[in-house]
């Protein structure tokens, strides 16, 4: 256990930072006198009630401090763009705060950042405040963590999910492999349908590890029961960078997205979803309630934490985030502190586990209780193994010993500077035009089927990869604006984005575009509004009042358009229609088709798209009026891009669009039919009719 331990440790060093992963914490203390101002630090009574924090039991209380030695000490935690009540991991955190208020007399204080940019500035409030102690909260505060502790030696610091870089902080690990790969056999025995699912925040590895030890668990169940349940959402590959391949919503908040990516999975037959996506995932529950299947939940007591669902929830995966970061500021508070360590979560510590069954409980047989501990038993002795971590994420042979207790693997210091070597290699491939030691970043915008452009995305990066020896992973966004912060964040180098979605990505980060997609022989399209033929609907006059779908608030030809031409014939597109946001222009058109939905705005002509499953839509579905032609999308590069690296990847997919397989996987994707190269001024007339609107780009960014 002890090398899979150390080579999370190595592994969380080595990948580009992404996003925070999911999560939380709760309520909160009396914040001291000198806390940030009122808008940046949300006063205790803010906080999450206290009854939603985990039962006091889970918590194994560490040795307490006098509170005479320690009144007076503050100690401050830093949210990653979660936000304090997420019901996970931020709220967790807190809860591990406000007990070391309670418990050891100190005081405590939060500061929420709302962006990637409020990271260093909160670290410095807390810092100039004399704060005595800092914790991080997340994957994404790593540089700030890092560049903080090295200015301020003496303070201590600790960061959830992400290892020690400095003599100064210390990580907070978690091994949730092994609960989730106990979450995966239990999943496996209770399904009815036989297929169980997952899905992910973001592709980094404290959402993946979970991801990857409930697959394992399922298999395990398989292998000892010669049953054939079947997981959708995550394939583990060691072959593939990130450890394999799944779905992903691409970010940790939308609940929207929960929904959608849950009905999918509904849909093609899983009856127990496993959503590892913080807060994304209590929309997964509220669709398994209306559908009733049933969840595992993430980080924390989903039935404590989110009780108008708690009838959905089978198990959570325990992330006991509240118990690490209360040890980390008792050991601030007493003086017992060493930086440059990493205190792990594990099984055989209980800082990791399962929940209670809850109303499950009759269902879940003692034979499966039974096998459930002797699993449990298995993975802390090493006679079992979660899958974790996959392939070369694994620490080498020779560093992996074994450490003396269960909070550091042993020689941190020592091994800290060739594992920051690595991250510092690894983070710099993507800048580097050297053929095997370039790694690229795709993102797909949701426009159509995610899993079909998850599908047909992977194959086009296989053989982007195979022309130019780059590693290229690719991922569907959430929403349009996900690829454009992506790329501008430099978290993505190639951007599949249509019109409207490249003009504000060029103005506001200087994404730049290489391709436009050719369609039917032409370089652009048209949009339409479509409303079903019993609705009355005859002109956009008749909009008022209506409900309206749109793919999403950056879709040129799904909402931009649409939303200009109802403005020409008087309408306030904010108010006079009910706006509703479904993720895709096929989306759209099932909901108008269903009757969801009053009218809805698509590319010409998206009712091809569904007419497979839907074969009278164009009968039921008719529209109402079709645009002016608008740029077709693109293929775009975000501005740190190796000018040698953009040009073979350029040459590669105009290569891939003359072969059968590339145009295959072309057409599936989007309807392509062919790339073309092009430069910015190929917007340049619509930017034209933008302006003679009376629109700007900034008029459309929500």
């Amino acid at each position: 256990m002890s090398k899979r331990l150390f080579g999370l440790v190595a592994l969380l060093l080595t990948v580009s930072l992404f996003l925070a992963a999911c999560g939380g914490a709760q309520p909160a203390t009396p914040a001291a006198e000198e806390a940030a101002p009122a808008e940046e630090a949300a006063p205790a009574e803010e906080a999450a009630p206290a009854e939603e924090a985990a039962p006091a039991e889970e918590a194994a209380p560490a040795e307490e401090a006098a509170p005479a030695e320690t009144a007076g000490l503050r100690f401050g935690q830093i949210t990653d763009v979660g936000g304090i009540d997420d019901r996970g991991f931020n709220q967790l955190a807190w809860t591990g705060m406000e007990r070391a208020a309670q418990e050891l007399g100190v005081e405590v204080q939060f500061l929420e950042s709302q962006q990637q940019t409020d990271y260093d500035k909160n670290i410095s409030e807390f810092i100039n405040q004399g704060y005595n102690g800092i914790i991080t909260v997340g994957f994404l505060l790593a540089d700030a963590t890092k560049a903080a502790s090295e200015a301020n030696p003496d303070l201590p610091f600790a960061i959830v999910d992400f290892p020690s870089q400095t003599a100064g902080d210390m990580g907070l690990l978690f091994a949730v492999d092994e609960p989730s790969f106990m979450a995966g056999y239990l999943a496996a025995g209770m399904s009815q349908t036989g297929t169980v699912c997952t899905y992910g925040g973001i592709k980094i590895p404290p959402v993946t590890q979970f991801l990857v030890g409930y697959e394992a668990g399922v298999n395990y169940y398989n292998e000892q029961k010669g049953t054939d349940v079947q997981v959708l959402g995550w394939k583990t590959d060691p072959s593939v960078e990130g450890g394999g391949d799944g779905s992903f919503t691409g970010n940790f908040n939308s609940l929207d997205d929960g929904r959608s990516f849950a009905e999918n999975f509904f849909d093609e037959g899983c009856d127990i979803i496993f959503p590892v996506a913080g807060p994304v995932g209590l929309g997964s529950a509220a669709a398994a309630q209306e559908r009733g299947f049933m969840v595992i939940g993430v980080d924390a007591d989903l039935t404590q934490t989110n009780p108008d669902a708690a009838d959905v929830y089978l198990t959570s995966v325990l992330k006991k985030i509240d118990v690490a970061v209360f040890e980390a500021v008792s050991r601030m508070a007493d003086g017992s502190f060493e930086g440059g360590t990493n205190y792990v979560s594990t099984l055989e510590n209980d800082g990791v586990g399962l929940a209670p069954f809850y109303g499950y409980d009759e269902q879940v047989s003692q034979e499966m209780k039974d096998e459930l501990e002797a699993i449990r038993q298995g993975i802390i002795d090493g006679s079992i193994s979660t899958g974790w971590p996959v392939g070369d994420m694994a620490a080498p042979e020779d560093e992996a010993a074994e450490p003396e207790a269960t909070e550091e693997a042993p020689d941190a210091e020592a091994t800290e500077e060739s594992m920051e070597a690595e991250a510092t290699d690894e983070a710099m491939a993507a800048g580097s035009a050297s053929d095997s030691d370039v790694s690229l970043v795709m993102s797909f915008v949701p426009s159509g089927d995610t899993e079909d452009i998850m599908a047909s995305g992977t194959e086009i990066a296989a053989m982007i990869e195979e022309r130019t020896g780059y590693t290229v992973e690719s991922n569907v966004a959430t929403s349009f604006a996900a690829v454009i912060e992506a790329m501008g964040a430099g978290n993505a180098d190639i951007g599949w984005l249509n019109t409207f979605s490249y003009i504000l990505a060029h103005e506001k980060y200087g994404v730049d575009v290489a391709l436009a997609t050719d369609r039917f022989g032409s370089t652009t399209y048209k949009g339409q509004i479509i409303t079903r033929n019993d609705s009355g609907i005859e002109a956009v006059t008749d909009l008022t009042g209506t409900t309206f779908c749109r793919p999403d608030p950056l879709s040129t030809s799904g909402w931009i358009i649409p939303s200009i031409t109802m403005a020409a014939e008087g309408l306030d597109p904010e108010t006079d229609i009910e706006i509703v946001d479904v993720g895709s222009h096929n989306n759209v058109v099932t909901a108008v088709y269903n009757g969801e939905c009053d009218a809805g705005a698509t590319f010409v002509d998206a009712r091809g798209s569904v007419e497979e499953d839907l074969p009278d839509v164009k009968d039921v579905v008719v529209v109402i009026t079709e645009s002016a032609d608008i740029p077709n999308d693109t293929v775009s590069f975000a501005p740190d891009v190796d000018p040698e690296v953009r040009a073979n990847v350029v040459a590669a997919l105009l290569d891939i669009a003359q072969t059968e397989e590339g145009q295959a996987a072309l057409e599936q994707l989007y309807e392509i039919n062919g790339l073309v190269e092009v430069d910015d001024t190929f917007f340049d007339e619509f930017r034209i009719d933008l302006d003679a609107s009376g629109y700007s780009v900034e008029d459309f960014q929500e």
